[in-house]
């Protein structure tokens, strides 16, 4: 874990680490009893939008055999750019997975305390927040994009945990997966200032009359006034625009190609 986090992340493009050739990027490695990943832009597309069902349902099938998950037993979420926070069981087993009708609305973020479930969320940019409490046996998978950021869904979907599953928010593992890194994400000035408002100065980085922002840095300044505890902040990710390894909107247009991030609990 690293807490330079929430240092501003200023390092230009042209001095940045050519990417790898191969990903496997996984959110707890550490941490025994707690798969997850994220799949590669080789892996097909994984979103509902502006693709063909049948093409998604198959570039899934494929992924979900490759690392070994059952998609009958995998939950998704339409993903509205909001903070709100769904509780899976049992019941919602499959859904959203091989038909885009049976998503759990109005949610970007997912948690759930029952073994063999396995959350997933979809990505070309945003940023996948993984959750994980060993001790209380709970997970979670937020999608966190620039309006979900400024509403919450981080910190939200760990007081959730909490409220749910008596989660102790300094307890929690966290992880953020592959997402836009600063220098690859120039906004207005206007967005800029709605960001330090809510999040500090510390988010937003300004060079050659340009203002970038600090997605990564926004949720973990959420997740610690929510109670994150901060020997326990994450690394920061590789980057979506900067690695064609990754699926990416903002290098690539629409429709984004999005990537399906999963989390379950053994």
């Amino acid at each position: 874990m690293s807490s330079k986090v929430l240092e501003q992340d200023t390092t230009s493009p042209e001095n940045m680490q050519p990417p790898s050739t191969e990903a496997n990027w996984q959110p707890f490695e550490d941490l025994a009893g707690f798969p997850g990943g994220i799949s590669l832009k080789r892996d097909g597309s994984m979103s509902w939008n502006g693709q063909l069902p049948d093409e998604i349902v198959q570039n899934r099938r494929r992924y979900f055999e490759i690392v070994g998950l059952d998609p009958r037993f995998a939950v998704g979420a339409d993903q509205v750019h909001g903070a709100e926070v769904y509780r899976v069981t049992m019941k919602d087993a499959g859904r959203g997975i091989l038909d885009r009708e049976t998503r759990v609305s109005g949610t970007d973020a997912l948690i759930t305390n029952e073994r063999g479930l396995t959350l997933t969320t979809l990505h070309a940019d945003c940023a996948p927040v993984f959750f994980a409490d060993p001790k209380n046996h709970a997970i979670g998978l937020a999608h966190a994009g620039r309006r979900g950021i400024l509403a919450g869904v981080a910190g939200k979907t760990l007081q959730a945990m909490s409220k749910e599953f008596g989660s102790i928010p300094g307890n929690v593992h966290v992880a953020i997966g592959p997402t836009i890194c600063t220098q690859a994400y120039e906004v207005s000035l206007l967005v800029a200032e709605e960001f330090a408002v809510r999040f500090g100065q510390q988010v937003v980085w300004h060079q050659d009359d340009c203002t970038y922002l600090d997605l990564v840095a926004a949720i973990m300044v959420d997740l610690l006034e929510a109670g994150l505890n901060p020997s326990r902040i994450p690394a920061r990710p590789p980057c979506t625009a900067t690695n064609p390894l990754y699926a990416s909107y903002r290098r690539d247009g629409a429709p984004a190609r999005s990537m399906l991030s999963w989390l379950r609990m053994m």
